[in-house]
């Protein structure tokens, strides 16, 4: 068991995870520093001149899943967590850009019926086909067995590496899922 005083008192970061130090409060360098001020962490500007070359191709994007819209089965694939900020950016899609996105999750074997069932309910609600491919847990569990067992958590972070890694395991999932389905657009 974790002290109570080797955590933030604010939001329950350990102290020293990925350089987070706790001040003579208790509290993190993020929650002591709301700005992102501190040596530990350095905000990323992004320049409105990139801002706006990003938004025009995301516009040119749409313009064009908009364009075929209706020709194909569906404009686009989505990966779905079923998370709020996958559901906010399928509602968009379907009740904003008037897109009919195919969502698709990647079970990695630790979905509980609980949240499957309330994904099953929010996308009923947004009216969107899904996918939800289960048949990757096995691969998931070799991964998540091969690092608990091999990592040295004294050289890095464990959850640095698995979670890049079954981040990309997924995204290859669901951009393979589009290939299958001929859908051009992966989001």
């Amino acid at each position: 068991m974790i002290e109570q005083k080797n955590i933030c008192r604010r939001c329950i970061l350990p102290d020293g995870f990925l350089g987070v130090n706790l001040n003579s409060e208790g509290m993190c360098d993020f929650c002591s520093d709301p700005d992102h001020k501190n040596i530990n962490w350095s905000r990323t500007e992004i320049s409105n001149e990139r801002r706006q070359e990003a938004l025009a191709n995301w516009n040119s994007v749409v313009k064009e899943m908009q364009k075929n819209h209706g020709k194909v089965p569906h404009d686009c694939i989505l990966g779905y967590s079923g998370g709020k900020d996958s559901t906010a950016l399928l509602d968009h899609l379907v009740n904003d850009l008037g897109l009919n996105p195919l969502a698709v999750t990647s079970d990695t074997g630790f979905m509980t019926t609980i949240a499957k069932d309330n994904m099953k309910d929010t996308l009923a609600q947004i009216n969107v086909d899904h996918v939800l491919i289960e048949d990757c847990i096995p691969t998931f569990t070799k991964l998540y067995k091969y690092h608990f067992f091999y990592h040295n958590s004294n050289e890095t972070f464990l959850a640095r590496y698995i979670c890049d890694y079954c981040s990309d395991l997924i995204h290859s999932i669901v951009v393979k899922e589009a290939n299958r389905r001929e859908i051009p657009y992966v989001l």
